[in-house]
């Protein structure tokens, strides 16, 4: 799973792209990372739990196309 350690532990900001699995990321760590400019983006067509709810998504931030 990527959450709050490998955020931290990345050099550059990625764009992180999870067409594999919802639970790949924790979806929590990942608006933390994006708010905090840890990670540039994101991209994914899969989540932690389906459908999206709660404002707390990652599908619901600014940087989520």
């Amino acid at each position: 799973m990527i959450a709050t350690c490998e955020f931290e532990a990345m050099s550059q900001r990625p764009i992180l792209i999870n067409i594999s699995r919802g639970g790949l990321a924790d979806e929590f760590a990942l608006v933390t990372a994006i708010n905090e400019n840890r990670v540039s983006g994101i991209g994914f067509d899969v989540l932690m739990s389906e459908p999206a709810t709660g404002r707390q998504s990652a599908t619901f931030h600014p940087r989520s196309p």
